[in-house]
């Protein structure tokens, strides 16, 4: 069971590593895919949050 562990965490410890420093076309497509989902998630957030606040008063 460890060992099946630690070669999992190579292997993202691997891809994290070449996700971030690596220059050709393939990783700069991942890079993008993630940032622009990271990004969705970030309005999708706000976007809720601002639901759940309650209605501004007329006052």
């Amino acid at each position: 069971m460890k060992v099946a562990t630690d070669k999992a965490s190579m292997r993202s410890s691997i891809y994290a590593k070449r996700i971030t420093i690596e220059t050709g076309l393939e990783w700069r497509l991942r890079r993008l895919r993630n940032n622009t989902a990271r990004q969705l998630i970030i309005i999708e957030r706000r976007f809720h949050r601002r639901d759940g606040l309650p209605a501004p008063s007329a006052a």
